[in-house]
């Protein structure tokens, strides 16, 4: 139930980002006299691809696994792939225009890096948090294994010793004897029934 309520709210913080970063481009392209169109939401959505497959895909099989050399040849693909797509759905006349080409083609690189970087981040984060996670769990589990070791040890000595003490008292014909027994047998009753208690 905690794991199902830790990914609705990660969805719901992505989803609130995405929609974050549609109004931010949107305000933008209204600030620079351009109309706002749905080529603009497609943008969006081929950023949120790009954002997506690095993400869920490569830095978790490659980055995360060493495969660093792996890693970048698949983001210049992923970008290359990406900047090919946006050119031709969304073509722009250039009229042969070097400099509109190349502003164009750094505006694409620029933002799609942008987003692969904060992916990176992002999921590297995540790990690191799972990982420390699973540590502290590790050290719990290994400190409750050697307490119960250590209960599992400390028991018959203890017997071994009240047994010695009420063997010592009976050869002295004590009258502390039967006293001795039952108050081994109330210790041994707790140690039993009641030891594992989380309180004491």
């Amino acid at each position: 139930m905690a794991e199902l309520l830790k990914y609705r709210k990660r969805n719901i913080i992505h989803i609130l980002a995405w929609i974050v970063l549609l109004l931010v481009y949107t305000i933008f392209e209204y600030s620079e006299g351009r109309s706002i169109t749905q080529n603009l939401v497609y943008r969006v959505a081929i950023g949120a691809a790009v954002f997506y497959v690095n993400y869920s895909a490569l830095v978790p099989n490659l980055l995360l696994k060493k495969k660093n050399a792996f890693y970048l040849l698949s983001l210049i693909l992923l970008v290359g792939v990406t900047y090919l797509t946006i050119t031709a759905v969304f073509p722009i006349e250039t009229n042969n225009n070097q400099e509109l080409s190349k502003s164009r083609f750094m505006a694409i690189v620029i933002f799609n890096l942008v987003l692969i970087v904060i992916g990176t981040i992002i999921r590297v984060y995540e790990q690191w948090i799972e990982n420390d996670k699973i540590k502290t769990e590790i050290v719990a589990q290994k400190n409750k294994t050697e307490l119960e070791a250590l209960k599992n040890q400390l028991n018959p000595h203890f017997l071994f010793n009240s047994l010695n003490s009420i063997y010592s008292l009976t050869v002295k014909k004590s009258n502390d004897a039967p006293e001795a027994v039952i108050m081994l047998s109330i210790l041994m009753r707790y140690m039993l029934y009641k030891a594992n208690d989380d309180e004491v």
